[in-house]
């Protein structure tokens, strides 16, 4: 028994396809989802989606917010951001983790400012490691 799985942004289909487990960001932590799941709704963080197929290969989604649905061994992720890891590029991925650390600090900022700050360098972070295990592969 198998799950089906679409992932999609507001641009594009990400990914479709069947697996065994996959594995969301949700906003409180990894979410495990397996063929029978009861009805859900969640809110995503941001992280990676890992997507076991019945093959024993498994494929790596960057997600960036959105939410994800679970009914009748069918996980729909909506996500903000997407991307597969094996599209994203490695040199642009850790391009952008060296920019958005490269902010100044600013003693000014307010705590939601910082707050937002941290969020896109934990995500550029995450979207760089992907990318690189991804191209090591």
């Amino acid at each position: 028994m198998s799950i089906t799985c679409t992932v999609t942004t507001p641009e594009r289909l990400v990914y479709e396809g069947k697996a065994d487990l996959i594995v969301v960001p949700a906003s409180d932590g990894e979410l495990g989802i397996l063929p029978r799941h009861a009805p859900l709704m969640a809110l995503l963080g941001t992280g990676e989606m890992r997507i076991k197929k019945a093959a024993g290969s498994t494929d790596s989604v960057f997600i960036r917010g959105g939410f994800v649905q679970v009914v009748h061994d069918q996980v729909n992720v909506l996500a903000t951001d997407a991307e597969l890891a094996g599209q994203i590029d490695p040199s642009a991925a850790q391009a952008e983790v060296e920019k958005v650390a490269a902010v100044p600090a600013g003693t000014r900022r307010s705590i939601e400012e910082r707050a937002q700050s941290n969020e896109r360098l934990r995500a550029a972070k995450i979207k760089a490691r992907l990318a690189r295990g991804k191209a090591g592969a």
